[in-house]
């Protein structure tokens, strides 16, 4: 019965509770036709390809129109291409606040709709900061939407899920404590990706689930009782912390905040507990303290009956099976552990309060990740060609034959367009 027991709590815990996050959608944008003036080669090869990185992204996010999400991986991959062009131009701008650059009428606006937002909206921001922590909140949500593909794929798959979510876990870290605070007078309203509790919640989420799957699988290998309940009391206590951290928003973020998100963070921590209280109802079992043991797993089906009244609630009923499961086969193990220690032992059951607790332990890590290095690049205009206002024709030949070398193509037609000028000019 204990291997059957172990078999659903693992279930549980395997679960992935959040459904696929819904991807966000942008407009384009054409770089190069937001700044003006005689930039320099290299600046406008740079907003080229920053352009046609970012359409690459569109197209990834909008790869499977309304049939099916795109794979997280090649969201992933789409904004690895991106990052190191917009990170180099929003470097290169902050490097040089004081920079004289000519804009054009085209303004620089980055539209976003929110994968997290409870109703949809295009919030829209005319600021590079914005957009290098929309675009990595977005890499950082496909990680975590990878590792639920990994383990549908595979249920064993616990060691490459995890990794993917302590990956998650370290980019959401560096937009909050990194990125975000770059941004000045940011607006009080603007989608829940680019708010730090909510980059800090998912973190500590991330590393949560992390954790959670490791203890799933020191479950399945039949690990210590009391290492498994040290493992997702730890577990608790960080879903715990994403609790918190999410709710120090004000409340017309915190409401517009995805229902889901909100629900699985209410889910979690209890889940662990229950799990935990079985896992040390079978520890105090094999040390012959049959009182306790059916104290522990009367308290995990507690537990277990209070995530079940939530009902279609549960995490829009995701998890409502196995929690279901769980709970008959707590309170079966409850029923036969009392009567064992009441009628075989001639033991009481000890009230819930009366019950020693493990201590926590956690063990995920994020993985750091670091911004890709930037080879600033000025967006200041070049010197004009020289004047020609009353000069030899000799020297514009000499000009036109050195010209090549430090003259892009559009210098070249407005060195030849002025001696056709100056030609007219004679003429008269």
């Amino acid at each position: 019965m204990r291997d059957a027991d172990k078999a659903a709590a693992s279930d549980a815990l395997l679960t992935w509770l959040q459904p696929e996050n819904k991807n966000p959608t942008t407009r384009p944008i054409d770089f190069s036709a937001c700044f003006g003036g005689n930039l320099s080669s290299e600046a406008r090869d740079l907003l080229h390809l920053a352009t046609a990185q970012r359409n690459k992204l569109i197209e990834v996010l909008g790869a499977s129109g309304d049939a099916a999400p795109p794979d997280p991986r090649n969201i992933t991959a789409a904004v690895e291409a991106y990052l190191p062009s917009l990170w180099t131009i929003t470097a290169s701008f902050e490097a040089a606040s004081t920079l004289s650059v000519k804009l054009t009428s085209v303004k620089l606006e980055f539209k976003w709709v929110s994968a997290l937002a409870e109703k949809p909206k295009e919030w829209t921001f005319g600021v590079l900061i914005f957009e290098v922590c929309f675009v990595l909140a977005i890499r950082a949500l496909a990680h975590r939407n990878t590792a639920r593909i990994i383990l549908e794929a595979n249920p064993s798959a616990y060691v490459d899920a995890s990794k993917e979510l302590c990956r998650a876990a370290g980019i959401f870290e560096l937009v909050a404590n990194g990125l975000l605070p770059r941004w000045a007078s940011a607006p009080a309203s603007r989608p829940p990706e680019v708010f730090a509790p909510v980059a800090l919640c998912f973190a500590a989420m991330c590393l949560a689930d992390a954790q959670r799957l490791m203890t799933a699988k020191a479950v399945a290998s039949d690990a210590a009782s009391t290492l498994v309940a040290k493992l997702l009391v730890g577990a608790e206590d960080k879903y715990a912390y994403a609790t918190r951290a999410l709710q120090t928003l004000d409340k017309a973020t915190f409401d517009g905040t995805s229902a889901v998100l909100k629900e699985e963070l209410g889910a979690m921590p209890p889940l662990c507990r229950a799990v935990a209280s079985s896992e040390l109802a079978f520890a105090a079992h094999d040390k012959g303290e049959y009182g306790k043991a059916a104290a522990y797993a009367r308290e995990s089906a507690r537990r277990l009956g209070a995530l079940t009244a939530l009902g279609k609630n549960l995490v829009r009923a995701g998890l409502a099976k196995q929690v279901a499961d769980a709970r008959g086969r707590s309170e079966a193990l409850a029923n036969e552990y009392e009567n064992e220690a009441t009628t075989a032992y001639f033991m009481a059951v000890p009230a819930v309060a009366e019950l020693a607790w493990a201590d926590g332990s956690f063990i995920a890590k994020p993985v750091p990740y670091e911004l890709p290095e930037a080879n600033l690049v000025s967006f200041s205009e070049l010197p004009l060609p020289p004047t020609v206002a009353k000069t030899s024709r000799s020297f514009f030949e000499k000009l036109f034959n050195i010209s090549s070398e430090f003259y892009s193509a559009d210098d070249l037609q407005a060195i030849e367009k002025a001696k056709t000028e100056q030609a007219k000019e004679t003429a008269l």
